[in-house]
């Protein structure tokens, strides 16, 4: 789960000129649900979500760069085959607000002002609004367009409730806790997982989602 927010969220961020450095947390303190395992396999709908994300460590350029975000959500479905493969087709909305220190805008040789950053976010499709400001630090607020995409891979489960995804561009795995009770299906993050981890090894996405099975 924590890769879903992770793609739709942090790439975004991450192509902005001189990338995102430390960050903070957004949407508070997520309950995780007890793991139970039970029957995964078939489509589930994303019906809430409480998610926190922390932009940390994506680029060596500018450690004071920061990134916070808010409000995020997460839409979408997960297919569970009974072959062991997963596809999930998601959209993640919030919003974000990234300072950068001037300094860090100047990269090998090439200087980009904060109007110049503000124009970069602004025809980025990733997000539906952007506004920078600023003289010694550089601050937008941004806000994500919802844009969807679709990630497939590899999944395992244990009787216990321990989901295990590995996604087909071999990119990154996430680890969940997950219970199936009747009709709805709970997914926590657990800690950890190449795809989700900054270089202090801290992870970068954690929340819960909650699923109902379609008919």
């Amino acid at each position: 789960m924590r890769r879903l927010v992770t793609v739709s969220c942090v790439v975004a961020l991450a192509s902005m000129a001189s990338g995102c450095g430390g960050g903070s947390s957004s949407g508070g303190t997520c309950v995780g649900a007890s793991a139970c395992g039970g029957d995964i396999v078939g489509t589930w709908d994303i019906t809430s979500s409480c998610v926190s994300l922390s932009a940390s460590t994506f680029s060596s350029f500018c450690p004071a760069e920061t990134a916070s975000f808010s409000n995020l959500s997460v839409t979408g479905t997960m297919t569970f085959a009974a072959a062991l493969t997963y596809t999930a087709t998601t959209s993640v909305s919030g919003a974000a607000t990234v300072s950068v220190p001037t300094s860090c805008l100047t990269q090998q040789g090439t200087s980009v002002s904060c109007a110049e950053l503000d124009l970069l976010f602004a025809t980025n499709p990733a997000f539906s609004s952007a506004e920078c400001t600023g003289t010694t630090t550089c601050t937008c607020s941004l806000t994500f367009s919802n844009q969807t995409s679709t990630e497939t891979g590899t999944y395992t489960t244990t009787p216990a409730g321990l989901l295990s995804q590995v996604a087909a561009d071999t990119s990154g795995s996430d680890d969940s806790n997950y219970c199936v009770k009747g009709s709805t299906l709970t997914l926590t993050s657990l800690p950890g997982g190449a795809g989700n981890t900054d270089s202090a090894g801290q992870s970068i996405a954690s929340g819960t989602l909650v699923l109902a099975r379609q008919p």
